[in-house]
């Protein structure tokens, strides 16, 4: 008898506990909102626009250098609750899939972008009733010597989390969504002006195997102001010996695209891994009529830890570097050697 009342006690306790333990749960959660879509919208306006090019639905201005312009968009509440939202002027960049991210933070930024030319600040905050709609206005001047080529960004705009959602996420009982819409902005004395186009590769890193080198890292920039897209890119590596030149890598990368001043970064993964020896690089950029190649040898050398690509001009001068401090330090020599058998002979 004490033991069934013992074991009625517990279960009574424990389901005491877990009733507390779900009441609490769901306390939590219910007064956060779990969003599956973003419930605001945001369309540019453009009629105090004269400059606008064509009826696209982003901002495309023919500018000329010492006047301003407005950037207005309104930014429709189409939810059941006040939301909060964050607008800011960013600069555009190619992102990890190839394409133009025209709200991003490049590592190369042209000195005249989007967010320099803001005269009324690059960032605002607006809070806006449910059903209602508000208008953010971004005033930009084009400086007096105006610029080359194109200006690629866009206005950014996110909507915030309320409190009850910030603490729901530091608490790690629910996971939202956070979205945001952005607008294009592209600016140009003369879009029709042809502005040359310079790539270069600032980087190349690599992954290894056991067996040999697996995967290249390629940071291409465009050190220019250009935009373009629609880019083929082909690499091609040949393994070097003797009296022989083999394919052993052919990739093609298409539709990819390029912001002004700012890097793309391309992945090439082997089929199999380069192992140490002598390797011709070869990499092929086309865009309508723009094309560009990048000829490279490289080494592949073996560490203790992993593998390592050389480029075969730091080879060449670290050998003609030895062989002028070999040359010198002989030279030395021979000079030592004829100083001292000329004082032998005077001595005799």
């Amino acid at each position: 008898m004490i033991k069934n009342k013992k074991l009625l006690y517990l279960l009574t306790v424990s389901v005491v506990c877990l009733t507390v333990l779900l009441t609490k749960m769901s306390s939590v959660n219910s007064s956060v909102v779990v969003e599956s879509y973003p419930e605001f919208t945001v369309l540019p306006i453009f009629t105090s626009l004269p400059e606008q090019q064509g009826s696209q639905q982003y901002f495309k201005l023919k500018v000329i250098p010492e006047k301003k312009y407005s950037l207005p968009v309104i930014i429709n509440n189409t939810g059941k609750s006040s939301s909060s939202y964050s607008i800011k002027l960013l600069v555009a960049a190619s992102n990890n899939k190839g394409h133009i991210d025209y709200a991003s933070s490049p590592t190369l930024v042209q000195k005249n972008n989007l967010t320099n030319l803001a005269v009324n600040g690059a960032n605002k905050k607006v809070t806006i009733s449910p059903g209602s709609h508000k208008t953010i206005v971004f005033k930009i001047k084009i400086p007096k010597s105006g610029f080359p080529g194109i200006i690629a960004g866009g206005i950014y705009v996110r909507k915030e989390l309320t409190a009850n959602q910030k603490k729901a996420v530091l608490q790690h009982t629910v996971m939202l969504n956070q979205f945001a819409e952005t607008i294009p902005v592209l600016l140009s004395e003369d879009f029709n002006n042809s502005v040359k186009t310079n790539l270069k590769i600032s980087t190349i890193t690599t992954s290894s195997s056991k067996k040999g080198i697996n995967k290249l890292s390629l940071v291409i920039n465009n050190s220019s102001p250009t935009l373009f897209g629609n880019t083929l890119i082909t690499v091609k590596i040949y393994q070097l010996k003797i009296g022989l030149k083999k394919l052993v890598l052919s990739r093609n990368f298409r539709n990819l695209e390029f912001a002004p001043f700012a890097p793309l970064t391309l992945i090439v993964n082997t089929d199999r891994a380069l192992k140490p020896g002598n390797y011709h690089f070869l990499m092929y950029v086309n865009s309508g009529k723009f094309s560009q190649s990048f000829n490279k040898k490289y080494k592949i050398v073996k560490d203790s830890k992993s593998y390592r690509l050389i480029l075969k001009n730091d080879l060449l001068f670290n050998k003609s570097l030895l062989l002028y401090t070999i040359g010198f330090v002989l030279f030395l020599y021979g000079s030592w050697w004829l100083k001292k058998r000329g004082i032998k002979k005077r001595a005799d």
